[in-house]
């Protein structure tokens, strides 16, 4: 008879524990997985250092899914670090980082990777070493909005595009957050891609085109054209 009280007791118990978690407050059982969800807020005042593994997007287990990203300056990022940036209240999306000088934008932050990865050719094209920790800059201060791009493609491959404007703002905001003034771009084109030269921008050098709703375009001739001489009959022959 004790031995059953005893086991009555224990599933009695067990069942109040139930009941107390059924009715435990959703935002309670959340903070188990978010430690930081009852912590003041903290302010992004200034460019925040960290360091991270980086890795060129190739490595990435499921790279077929982010094929196309690979020729832009967007990168995946570890969901731990957007856990970290929620502490603070006053910090702009999309996430601007500052690898070596170069300004990407985060297009996506995955659960099961414990690195960045950067899209592969630039990856390279900025000395990076793979498999190594780096340090990485949260700006602050992202880029001014462009009001004004002029770009000269590099192929004539483009001429080949019915609407070429169109086209290109497309794939320009999916691929890029922020341009600055000489640097060549790509786009895709068929298989392959066509590259553009940002030969002009405004209103600063390096601006950001995730909002180009009111951004004027303008594409200068492949080839440019030939200065034409003219030569005085008069003139005396060397």
């Amino acid at each position: 008879e004790n031995m059953q009280t005893e086991i009555i007791d224990a599933n009695s118990n067990i069942d109040s524990n139930i009941d107390s978690n059924n009715n435990e407050d959703p935002i309670q059982r959340q903070s188990l997985f978010q430690e930081n969800l009852f912590d003041p807020y903290m302010n992004f005042s200034n460019d925040l250092d960290i360091e991270l593994l980086v890795n060129p997007l190739i490595f990435y287990h499921d790279y077929e899914k982010f094929t196309y990203y690979d020729m832009g300056k967007k990168v995946l990022a570890p969901k731990f670090l957007l856990h970290r940036l929620s502490q603070y209240n006053n910090i702009e999306y999309p996430i601007h980082i500052k690898i070596n000088n170069t300004i990407f934008t985060v297009h996506e932050f995955i659960e099961d990777i414990d690195c960045i990865y950067i899209p592969t050719p630039i990856f390279y094209n900025i000395y990076l070493v793979e498999n190594t920790i780096h340090p990485i800059t949260i700006m602050k201060n992202i880029p001014t909005k462009a009001t004004y791009l002029k770009m000269k493609p590099m192929s004539e491959e483009l001429y080949s595009i019915k609407n070429v404007k169109q086209y290109f703002e497309i794939h320009l905001t999916k691929l890029y957050a922020s341009l600055h003034k000489h640097e060549i771009i790509k786009v895709p084109y068929l298989r392959s891609f066509i590259e553009f030269k940002v030969t002009d921008c405004k209103p600063e050098n390096i601006v950001s085109i995730n909002e180009i709703e009111e951004l004027e375009l303008e594409f200068e001739p492949l080839v440019e054209k030939q200065v034409e001489f003219t030569f005085d009959s008069d003139t005396e022959e060397f």
